[in-house]
């Protein structure tokens, strides 16, 4: 009768049609791969990432206040999203609300891609 397992001692050690040394580098490779986050594979993980913002606070709201004026007792607030930045003007605490305008600019090239009324 044959036994299950076969083991060969010689530059690899076989179990079945499996080497040591075969399971052992396709583990380190697996391995690389997944440290790599398949970069390689993807991309467009190597260019600009939409959940991190290309302009900081300044240059957007530098490009948006010519857009929105601003009156006494309001603020300037801003918000990046899916790559673009939201800008608008709101009441201080303690003041009524009113309509407000939001100007939205793409992340990108900085262009102002809506100027909204609400």
């Amino acid at each position: 009768m044959k036994p299950l397992i076969d083991c060969k001692i010689s530059r690899s050690i076989s179990v079945g049609r499996l080497s040591v040394r075969g399971l052992s580098t396709f583990i380190v490779g697996l391995a690389l791969v997944a440290a790599t986050g398949c970069a390689l594979l993807r991309p467009e993980a190597t260019s600009a990432s939409a959940s991190s913002p290309r302009m900081t606070e300044t240059e957007v709201l530098a490009l948006a206040k010519p857009l929105l004026p601003l009156p006494p007792h309001e603020s300037y607030h801003t918000q990046f999203k899916d790559g673009a930045w939201s800008v608008w003007v709101a009441p201080d605490v303690g003041y009524k609300q009113r309509n407000w305008t939001v100007v939205t600019i793409n992340d990108a090239d900085g262009k102002v891609i809506k100027d909204d009324s609400h």
